[in-house]
């Protein structure tokens, strides 16, 4: 996940949460985004999944993303918007 703010730039220090929303099997996976707003989830099982992002300042954030059998996933980009 790329966390950017308006403009294209990175945004550090996002909180990313990941949740399995394919399984009777709870499965979430957190993390926070890098001084690049970069955020990796490495190792995901295939399946389909729930990402929110949130962050002091922004409004949050949610897509729905299916993790393919094979391959890594297209790159995800989280365009922030300032809370008002």
């Amino acid at each position: 996940v790329l966390a950017q703010a308006a403009g294209g730039w990175g945004v550090e220090g996002v909180s990313i949460t990941t949740y399995a929303t394919d399984t009777r099997q709870y499965r979430k996976y957190d993390g926070t985004t890098d001084y690049s707003g970069k955020c990796v989830f490495a190792h995901l099982p295939p399946g389909e999944y729930q990402v929110n992002a949130s962050a002091k300042g922004y409004e949050r954030w949610s897509h729905k993303v299916t993790m393919p059998e094979s391959g890594p996933p297209d790159p995800m980009i989280a365009r922030l918007v300032p809370r008002r």
